[in-house]
Formats: C-alpha cells, sequence, structure tokens
C-alpha cells in the first residue's frame, strides 16, 4: 500500500481531513501504543506493595 493510500485511509476511518491535525492524531497514538508496549515489556512487579487505602462513601 503506497503512503497516499496509507493517508487516505486514515482519513476515512479518522474523519479527519486537515492533514496537519491528522499527522498530529497518528503521532500520538502511535507514541501512547509504544510506551504501553515498553511499559508492558519491563514485566515488574513489586511483592511488597500493599493495597491502597479505600475509603467507604457515604451519601
Amino acid at each position: 500500500m503506497s503512503d497516499h493510500e496509507l493517508w487516505k485511509q486514515a482519513e476515512l476511518i479518522s474523519g479527519v481531513k486537515d492533514r496537519s491535525e491528522l499527522e498530529h492524531r497518528v503521532l500520538t497514538e502511535f507514541i501512547q501504543r509504544e510506551a504501553g508496549r515498553q511499559l508492558a515489556a519491563l514485566g515488574g512487579t513489586m511483592p511488597n506493595a500493599t493495597a491502597a487505602p479505600r475509603r467507604r462513601v457515604t451519601w
């Protein structure tokens, strides 16, 4: 698929016609997805972690 076809498909899917807004949205989504992958790849655990305190809400 050519670059032009990819941009057209992105326009159709997102509904965004402005190229700079579409580029911004594409880059933002890409960065969020890759940051999530990197975080998941760390795969760490905190064996000594305790649950956060909870408060019961009364109305």
